[in-house]
């Protein structure tokens, strides 16, 4: 079901059935490619391209959202560029805003000023400010964390990694250099 409110970008009548422009937009089991409105409401729907002021999502799925503020429940996305990203019991891919608050989620990569995160996994995260709870996370690059995060590599150990693997590949370029000089002695 799909409901067009208040004046309308363009007539809903020129629209094929795959994309909506409108002050807001409410879906509801739908299955659209591009939705551009001031307000966006999903629940039940799979669109690929959302561009809007606000965006709020209870079980759904977005390929590509591009809106101020985020909100997600029990949904997805997988790339989203927001000021303000708000998701709980879900996943996204990878999310790059100012503000990151998730509970109970999965991310690929946050890129965050911000984040605030509880019962949260994530491949990488890069922010200036941490802060939560049981947060687990392969990578961490953080100025400030204010929680304790179980991080397979931080900082520390991500420079620690690097060096080792300058010093591990000299060894090997050595080695490979001295045999190479050897053959061509014989």
């Amino acid at each position: 079901m799909v409901e067009l409110e208040s004046q309308q970008l363009r007539d809903a009548s020129e629209e094929n059935s795959s994309g909506f422009s409108a002050e807001v937009v409410n879906l509801s089991q739908s299955n659209v490619s591009q939705v551009t409105a001031e307000m966006v409401r999903m629940s039940q729907t799979f669109a690929d391209q959302v561009s809007a002021i606000e965006v709020s999502v209870h079980q759904g799925i977005i390929s590509h959202i591009e809106a101020e503020s985020v909100e997600l429940s029990m949904a997805g996305s997988i790339l989203a560029e927001t000021s303000r990203f708000v998701q709980s019991n879900g996943g996204a891919g990878l999310v790059r805003t100012q503000v990151a608050d998730l509970k109970g989620s999965a991310a690929g990569i946050i890129l965050a000023d911000r984040a605030t995160l509880q019962d949260t996994q994530t491949g990488l995260i890069i922010s200036r400010e941490i802060q939560g709870e049981s947060i687990r996370a392969v990578v961490l690059l953080a100025r400030q964390v204010n929680s304790p995060i179980e991080a397979v590599l931080d900082i520390k150990r991500v420079l620690l990694a690097g060096l080792a693997s300058g010093i591990g590949m000299g060894i090997v370029f050595l080695f490979g250099k001295s045999l190479s000089h050897r053959r061509r002695n014989n």
